[in-house]
C-alpha cells in the first residue's frame, strides 16, 4: 500500500461516490452519496472532504466528513448587504488606519472629494478639503475623544466645488486585541440646507 494521500476539498459530492467501490463503501461515505443524490436541506450548506489510500486494484474504503457552513455563508451575505448599504448611501463614509493612511471611501466620498472609482487613496490628503478650523478641531476635540472614548461627533465642515459644506460627523475608533487603536471610521453628513434653514429661522 502506499502513502496515505492528504485531506482533500472536493466538490461536488459525486466525486464521493466514484472513489468508494459500492462493496467496500464506509457508512459516512454512503451518507455523503445519499446527501448528494436526494439534496441537502435547504437551510444547510457543507463542505465535503474525503481521506483515502493509494487507488489499486482493489479499490480503497473513503472516509467522508461533512461540515455545516450555513453560519458562515449567513454571515458573508450580511457582511455583503452592509457593503452594498454603505456605497448606495448618501453619507461619507471614510476608513483610515491608525498613522491616518485611507484605507476606505464609499461611492459618495469620492464623488464629493472628486475622486474616481477606482482611483488610489494613497496619495490623498484631506488638508486641502478640511477649512483651517476644522482642522483645529480634529487636533484639539476629535482626536483626543477618540484615544479617550472611542467616539467623537459634533459638527464639521469640508471644502467642495470651492465652497465651505458644514457637516455633521460621526467618527469611531476600533480598537486592536491588544486595545490600541487599529482603524478609525467616520460618517459625515451633509447639513447645508439644514443650517441654512436655521438661519432664516433667527432672521
Amino acid at each position: 500500500m502506499g502513502p496515505r494521500k492528504p485531506w482533500l476539498a472536493i466538490r461536488p459530492a459525486s466525486v464521493c461516490r466514484r472513489a468508494a467501490s459500492p462493496t467496500r463503501r464506509a457508512p459516512s461515505a454512503t451518507a455523503a452519496s445519499a446527501a448528494a443524490t436526494v439534496g441537502a436541506p435547504a437551510s444547510t450548506a457543507t463542505e465535503t472532504r474525503i481521506a483515502s489510500g493509494a487507488v489499486d486494484a482493489e479499490p480503497l474504503p473513503v472516509v467522508v466528513t461533512l461540515d455545516d457552513i450555513t453560519e458562515r455563508l449567513a454571515a458573508q451575505r450580511d457582511t455583503e448587504r452592509l457593503s452594498d448599504i454603505v456605497e448606495a448611501t448618501s453619507d461619507l463614509v471614510v476608513i483610515s488606519d491608525r498613522s491616518n493612511q485611507l484605507l476606505y471611501m464609499n461611492a459618495a466620498a469620492r464623488r464629493f472629494f472628486g475622486l474616481g472609482p477606482t482611483d488610489p487613496l494613497s496619495e490623498f490628503d484631506f488638508a486641502p478639503f478640511t477649512p483651517p478650523w476644522a482642522q483645529e478641531k480634529y487636533v484639539r476635540d476629535t482626536r483626543p475623544a477618540l484615544r479617550e472614548q472611542g467616539i467623537w461627533s459634533g459638527e464639521f465642515a469640508y471644502y467642495h466645488d470651492g465652497f465651505e459644506v458644514p457637516v455633521s460627523a460621526l467618527f469611531l475608533a476600533h480598537h486592536d486585541s491588544d486595545g490600541r487603536i487599529e482603524f478609525v471610521s467616520s460618517v459625515t453628513r451633509d447639513i447645508s440646507e439644514r443650517k441654512a434653514f436655521e438661519e432664516r429661522l433667527e432672521y
